[in-house]
């Protein structure tokens, strides 16, 4: 089942392809990136093909990584819909939501106008309940949950093996 496309007034969202290559490289070396996911920075072009190869390969036509791109195809955002990952000795079925801006990027609303046209369909589509988890210094993402319509959980080390704020959505 090939992933749906989405888009809203500003913005369109599609599967990475290779060609956002160079595009990958500089999301993932953005200054946030480096200090809320220090683990998810890429260093090379190749580390860039590897990511998009992964998030190409997902079975359920909304999980894996979304770009989101303006209507004249300019690239400025990532967004996430998959498992959460859990903490050593916790298990579950949630799924997550993220975003990530590209450094030239951010400051517009992309993270928050695509991740609401995300949320909406895959709420639409049966999933009940989609979480975030964010570093508790990471203010602007916390910021962008909320103008989702978010519920603020609290803090909890049940996710990635660190102290995160959680938020919720719920159909």
């Amino acid at each position: 089942m090939s992933a749906p496309r989405l888009s809203t007034s500003r913005l369109s969202l599609r599967r990475f392809q290779p060609s956002d290559r160079q595009f990958v490289l500089e999301l993932h070396q953005g200054p946030d990136l480096r200090r809320f996911i220090e683990s998810a920075v890429l260093d090379t072009l190749e580390d860039a093909d590897e990511w998009i190869s992964r998030s190409i390969g997902q079975r359920n036509p909304w999980h894996g990584f979304w770009c989101a791109t303006l209507h004249d195809t300019t690239p400025v955002a990532a967004l996430l819909l998959e498992p959460v990952i859990y903490s050593a000795g916790q298990t579950g079925d949630e799924v997550e939501i993220g975003w990530r801006t590209h450094p030239h990027h951010t400051g517009h609303g992309y993270a928050t106008e695509a991740g609401q046209a995300l949320l909406t369909a895959v709420l639409g589509e049966g999933h009940e309940r989609i979480i975030a988890v964010v570093a508790p210094e990471n203010l602007a993402s916390q910021a962008v949950c909320r103008r989702l319509g978010m519920t603020y959980l609290g803090r909890s080390d049940r996710y990635y093996d660190v102290d995160l704020d959680t938020f919720e959505r719920a159909h």
